[in-house]
């Protein structure tokens, strides 16, 4: 695609607007989309002309976002958190990339790492691993694909 591209990227690299913000992921292929009737939230911005990339459209009692290039988290994690904001989601713990978590009830979180290399989790204050019978004090280290259950006192 980048024979097209008027910022000199190379290979599958795109940058990509959305809603004024300045992304920049790879992907190769996207789709041609005609906004006809819906607003454009982002275009690819680096290619011979701007393409419209991804746009809302109200549908029914909902609204219908399309987005017209493959799952990038570079361009799918600005839409997520401001759909969270836009519908007042209560967001989960904070965790590094790569590790999920989930509050299971006022006292106790199911940690979960996905990625082939231990991580940090911090943590406010003090903690009992169900798991390992262990106490742990403002945070601890989650080996590799490992689980973790904590109640906090």
């Amino acid at each position: 695609m980048n024979e097209l591209s008027r910022v000199e990227l190379r290979g599958k690299q795109l940058r990509v607007t959305y809603r004024e913000r300045d992304l920049e992921c790879e992907s190769p292929r996207f789709d041609v989309i005609e906004s006809t009737g819906a607003e454009v939230l982002g275009r690819i911005v680096s290619l011979d002309r701007d393409y419209p990339v991804v746009t809302t459209h109200k549908y029914g009692a909902g609204t219908a976002i399309y987005v017209g290039l493959p799952a990038r988290e570079e361009l799918l994690d600005p839409i997520i958190d401001e759909l969270i904001d836009q519908l007042e989601i209560k967001k989960g713990p904070q965790v590094p990339a790569g590790v999920m978590a989930r509050q299971i009830n006022p006292t106790n979180i199911l940690y979960l790492n996905l990625d082939g290399f231990a991580k940090r989790i911090e943590l406010k204050g003090r903690a009992h691993s169900i798991l390992r019978d262990q106490e742990y004090e403002d945070g601890f280290i989650l080996g590799p694909f490992e689980p973790e259950f904590l109640e906090f006192q």
